[in-house]
């Protein structure tokens, strides 16, 4: 940590550590500390804002703060990849992730491990953007370290830019060689792929590998009346803000509650890691039932204010697989 002292440092440790435990309040008071020591603009100060803030869900302000934290130390390895990870993962501005990268993998004497991570992260960056630049991915990749291109992201980021350049079964066996059956994220890759090859059934019981491994030994109690009516509202809630043209195809569809995808669901197309599930018949233009996925809320959501905006780009989703509504947008408040 560049000018900055064993005092300070250890503050900054100490805020660490208490958002690891979802300590906000006090992580809270030792950012408030520091930035009174350091400056409330200062990168460490900001990066520490960003973090507590992504802790809570607050993606926008934790963007912001992660953001000015980067242009303040782009030399700074583990802020400029905080931040990046975190536009990445959100799709908040995929290009803001590719200057902050660039910028960083453009100093010398960068770690190899960051600059590895720095790598895998521009090449994922390169499929997500608006033009994406699968050859560029493979570039990127194949100037990662021995080690960092025989990590499991490093092998989905491959197999991910071959099928975009239509080379299917490279990406088959590359993945097929190396997915343990019990890596549920390679697993979920394998789907993707066997589904741009046309092989249905691999890809169906890929996806329920993966539901099995994602639910491992869960012990969330059973879902109760009061917590199936919280969630059916929700989604009666946002029904009514639907697009006349959306609101017409979901007709007198009823809103049902479980607990993951079954295996009906998913070999009618649900993906495993889906919030909602359409049942009906598409083709016919039937939509009979949207089913929320409870217990995948859970495992992803930290805080009840979370559920309408991760049902609403649930919804949406499931409104472009279902329906093959594929350039389908819905603007957000």
């Amino acid at each position: 940590m560049s000018n900055i002292d064993a005092a300070t440092a250890a503050q900054i440790e100490r805020a660490l550590q208490a958002i690891e435990e979802d300590a906000f309040e006090r992580a809270g008071k030792v950012i408030e500390a520091l930035s009174e020591q350091l400056g409330e603009s200062h990168p460490r100060v900001a990066h520490l804002r960003g973090l507590s803030a992504w802790a809570q869900g607050e993606l926008e302000t934790a963007a912001a703060a992660l953001l000015e934290a980067a242009d303040g130390q782009s030399d700074d390895a583990q802020i400029c990849l905080d931040c990046a990870e975190l536009h990445l993962a959100a799709g908040l501005d995929i290009d803001a992730a590719e200057a902050t990268l660039n910028a960083l993998l453009s100093h010398e004497g960068l770690a190899v491990d960051a600059a590895d991570e720095a790598r895998i992260l521009l090449a994922q960056c390169r499929l997500e953007n608006a033009e994406p630049d699968p050859e560029e991915t493979l570039e990127l990749l194949d100037a990662c370290s021995a080690k960092a291109k025989a990590s499991p992201v490093a092998r989905s980021t491959r197999a991910a830019a071959l099928v975009d350049l239509e080379r299917t079964d490279e990406a088959i066996a590359l993945l097929e060689a190396e997915a343990r059956p019990d890596d549920a994220d390679l697993q979920y890759m394998l789907a993707f792929c066997y589904d741009a090859a046309g092989r249905d059934e691999d890809a169906a019981l890929a996806r329920i590998r993966v539901r099995d491994l994602d639910a491992g030994d869960e012990d969330y109690e059973e879902i109760d009346a009061e917590e199936r009516e919280g969630l059916r509202a929700i989604v009666d809630e946002l029904l009514e803000d639907l697009p006349d043209p959306l609101l017409k195809r979901v007709g007198r569809a009823a809103v049902a509650v479980q607990t993951r995808p079954n295996d009906a669901q998913i070999r009618a197309g649900a993906d495993p890691r889906a919030f909602m599930v359409f049942e009906g018949d598409a083709e016919a233009g039937r939509l009979d039932r949207l089913v929320v996925m409870r217990n995948l809320l859970l495992d992803a959501l930290d805080h009840e204010s979370q559920l309408p905006e991760a049902l609403i780009e649930a919804m949406i989703d499931e409104f472009r697989r279902f329906f093959g509504l594929e350039d389908l947008a819905v603007a957000s408040n």
